[in-house]
């Protein structure tokens, strides 16, 4: 165990989340609570990187960041891709159902309802791609077409304001979906099919699930900053002709129906359109998701990889194993 690499991944996940989120909206970007955490989380990543590059209190196989695997070509660009899908799901999953709850007045299960559309064919694809890659055996495409859906739908999003049909937005959420679904697992069958020793296939591994939970963390940390950050701003020049205080303006963005905004319909057409525009401009956090995937897949090399013969060898190779274990076993002396 690097018990000194994990309390400082440990330390990082809480800070960076904490620093995002609190800057600006609890604390005043100038305030010495903002400054603190922010020199500190840099303090405590560069000695995270330090003591990781070179095994500090540790030992490269034991460091808690498979810093061998980043360096592999296929695991790290795959490790990239999941980190994107990660992201767009983090943004897709989480900021949608506040569109409704927010915008459309929709109910918490009116809300969850409208996701549905992303919620299964996000499902639909993961099943369909990984059923699909060992037929195609490249895997670059995978990437590549992903890539290009979550741009697109990443675009599509950024232009939804409060008037804009439910049909569209669903129409949106399925290309998002799809461009997660296809990527969102497969980064493992292309790392246990492509790298030779199982060392390496689990630190493959070990860098899909830190990619992964580290984008969709890291989507949501500066979603909840950019959400709340623009949204004052906002909401002030918006609603500073009614004269309502900051408290009122925090209330709306975090959903509390306040009676000041139910009793002025002007109010409350003005929150609506402003926090329409906010969730929309989240998704070119998505957008950027896109970019660098498709850049990532365009990186790879567009090489077949024959996944059942794979296969095949290891089950051949645990057959060997067992025949030799009887073997050795059935002529020891008893």
């Amino acid at each position: 165990m690097d018990f000194v690499g994990g309390a400082l991944r440990c330390a990082i996940s809480i800070l960076l989340p904490c620093a995002l989120i609190m800057s600006g909206t609890s604390w005043s970007w100038n305030s010495s609570s903002t400054i603190i955490t922010w020199v500190f989380l840099a303090i405590i990543f560069i000695v995270y990187i330090v003591q990781q590059k070179y095994a500090l209190l540790t030992s490269p196989k034991n460091r808690v960041f498979p810093v061998d695997a980043l360096t592999h070509r296929i695991s790290g660009l795959a490790a990239l891709g999941a980190a994107c899908s990660g992201i767009t799901y983090a943004i897709s999953l989480y900021y949608l159902p506040l569109f409704y709850a927010f915008v459309r007045g929709a109910s918490p299960l009116e809300a969850a309802i409208h996701v549905i559309p992303f919620i299964g064919f996000f499902i639909l694809s993961i099943v369909l791609a990984s059923i699909a890659l060992p037929l195609v055996g490249y895997y670059a495409p995978f990437f590549a077409l992903a890539g290009v859906l979550m741009l697109v739908g990443g675009v599509l999003m950024t232009t939804i304001t409060s008037s804009t049909p439910d049909r569209s937005i669903f129409g949106y959420q399925v290309l998002l979906a799809i461009g997660v679904g296809l990527i969102f697992s497969n980064a493992y069958s292309v790392a246990n099919a492509s790298l030779r020793s199982p060392g390496e296939r689990i630190a493959a591994a070990a860098l899909f699930n830190m990619a992964s939970f580290s984008g969709i963390c890291l989507a949501l940390a500066v979603a909840g900053s950019l959400y709340h950050n623009a949204g004052m701003l906002l909401l002030q020049k918006e609603l500073a002709q009614f004269g309502l205080d900051r408290v009122y303006i925090s209330e709306a963005l975090a959903g509390v129906a306040s009676p000041a905004f139910q009793a002025n319909a002007r109010i409350l057409e003005s929150l609506q359109r402003t926090v329409s525009i906010v969730v929309s401009r989240l998704f070119y956090i998505v957008v950027f998701a896109g970019v660098v995937c498709l850049l990532a897949s365009l990186m790879m090399k567009w090489e077949k990889i024959d996944f059942k013969s794979k296969a095949e060898q290891e089950g051949n190779g645990e057959e060997r194993e067992n025949v030799i274990q009887l073997t050795v076993s059935s002529s020891s002396p008893r």
